[in-house]
């Protein structure tokens, strides 16, 4: 269920050091129908260049609302350092996505690996046109300057885009990238030949390509990929391939995430090829994302794909402490608090009656009254108009999370807020449990060290509905609610989370 957010599109410029919600934003979105698009009608400019990649099963995780984020080592694609023999075998069909896997090249075997010698995916297509990208450079050319007569390839008129992904040519990032260029602008013929899905070129120079069909069967589980876009919106960070995930998944399971040692590890891998290959969506001056969030993000996403490879109670547990060694943050100025009831508001989350007050305020009284947080700060954002609609971030000494309001003024005096979230994920989406089934879903969002998560509910009709989620709600992302049968029922929504001590650790919230 969509909610009405209008107003909320375009007035969160809140300086974060957090990706902003930015899958649901107008950048987001663009990249969006980007990544949707797998034709390509010509090569853009040099500088304008937009990435190529095909991602045709990534519509099926679109209806999460989230951009599944996908990155780097390509390195599980089966290999063979013998190749296939010229004349060995011959290619029943060359039409199609070819993946570059490795190489050959000055007597060396190399594995083609994104973000390690590679800025992005090699690949070469075939069809109406021939185009593909080096691993940094776009290139294409006519079909009618592509021949293949008895194994062997001549290409022709290849016009490739012209920019330096490192500071060297053929070194780094731009070693896979050199050596496909030059396979691909050798005035000499190619050499092909290949079996079932595996395809070799032999160039000049003795160098030698090995290619794997796109489609052949390496691709996510549905499971894996629902939890992919934890790592966009959790790090920003947005690369798109199965290849890419399918590595991941097997490393975070089959290394053991529910180790920090190896949490930390496989995230500080990760953050730095995502990177490297260009993949950061944060915004403004973020910089990196912390390593100790993408273990977490690793820790949840194995916790739902592989649970039967953790040890017995771990997930139960929760996962590890990831910040700061293992000592618990400080308590100054917050008590064990157990939240007490809440009045939602009909069009807006809080209170139920707006309130006189500036913005930062009216979040600070939120933060007082519903958070139980004794000495909050509060600061809105500096560049919006104070008459209008202001995010204001709040903190509280002892509690790692922060808390973003969104306060706007109403129609007949004083302010409500109307959205809460953290900064990496503002608001909440309704859905139904299942087409032709009644009950309603209400997201949640993954908080360290979070044990429930207190869901008040407003109801059209203005009664309220008070339920609790666990941490296997938490750790799903989602509560199911089967005694609201359709979401569309649902006015307003408030979720704060709880740690074991009884203080409220984060909270989301939103208006339908």
């Amino acid at each position: 269920m969509s909610r009405s957010s209008e107003v909320l599109d375009d007035i969160n410029p809140f300086s974060s050091q957090d990706v902003e919600g930015w899958s649901e934003s107008p950048s987001g979105c663009q990249t969006l129908e980007r990544v949707l698009n797998t034709t390509t009608d010509g090569l853009a400019t040099p500088d304008n260049q937009e990435e190529r990649r095909r991602r045709p099963w990534f519509v099926a995780a679109t209806a999460a609302a989230v951009v599944l984020a996908l990155a780097i080592p390509a390195a599980l694609l089966m290999r063979s350092q013998d190749g296939v023999s010229p004349g060995g075998g011959g290619l029943a069909q060359i039409d199609g996505v070819w993946i570059l896997d490795s190489f050959k090249a000055g007597g060396e075997f190399t594995g083609v690996e994104v973000g390690v010698n590679s800025a992005e995916l090699p690949f070469i297509e075939f069809g109406p046109q021939v185009s593909g990208s080096t691993g940094c450079n776009g290139f294409s050319t006519n079909r009618d300057g592509v021949t293949l007569d008895e194994g062997t390839l001549t290409l022709t008129d290849v016009f490739v885009t012209d920019k330096l992904c490192d500071s060297a040519d053929g070194k780094g990032l731009m070693l896979t990238p050199s050596v496909f260029r030059q396979a691909l602008t050798t005035p000499l013929r190619i050499a092909v030949s290949g079996i079932g899905d595996n395809m070799q070129w032999i160039v000049a120079g003795d160098a030698q390509l090995f290619f794997v069909r796109e489609d052949r069967g390496i691709e996510l589980t549905e499971e894996e990929i629902r939890q992919v876009p934890i790592w966009v919106n959790q790090l920003g960070l947005a690369q798109f391939h199965p290849v890419v995930w399918r590595d991941r998944f097997d490393r975070v399971c089959g290394e053991g995430v529910w180790n920090p040692d190896v949490a930390v590890r496989l995230s500080a891998q990760f953050i730095n090829t995502d990177l490297d290959a260009g993949a950061s969506v944060r915004v403004g001056n973020a910089g990196a994302p912390l390593t100790e969030d993408g273990a977490l993000a690793l820790w949840a996403m194995a916790a739902n794909t592989c649970p039967s490879r953790f040890p017995t109670g771990a997930i139960d547990q929760g996962p590890p402490t990831f910040v700061g060694g293992n000592e618990p943050p400080s308590k100054q100025g917050v008590d064990a608090f157990v939240p007490s009831p809440v009045l939602l508001g009909e069009n807006h989350v809080w209170p139920e009656g707006p309130r006189a007050g500036q913005p930062t305020e009216i979040a600070t009284a939120f933060a007082v009254e519903v958070l139980g947080w004794e000495t909050p700060s509060a600061r809105g954002d500096p560049r919006a108009d104070p008459s209008g609609p202001v995010w204001v971030r709040l903190s509280q000494e002892g509690i790692a999370a922060l808390v973003d309001v969104l306060t706007v003024p109403a129609a007949g005096g004083g302010r409500v807020l109307v959205q809460i979230g953290v900064p990496w994920a503002k608001g909440i989406d309704l859905g139904m449990i299942e087409q032709g089934r009644p009950g309603s879903t209400i997201s949640l969002i993954r908080v360290a060290g979070a044990e429930t998560a207190e869901l008040t509910i407003r109801l059209g009709s203005g009664s309220q509905v008070v339920v609790t989620a666990d941490r296997n709600d938490i750790g799903n992302g989602r509560l199911e609610v089967r005694d609201i049968s359709d979401p569309a029922e649902i006015a307003s929504v408030l979720i704060r989370y709880v740690d074991s001590e009884n203080r409220v650790i984060a909270a989301t919230g939103d208006a339908f």
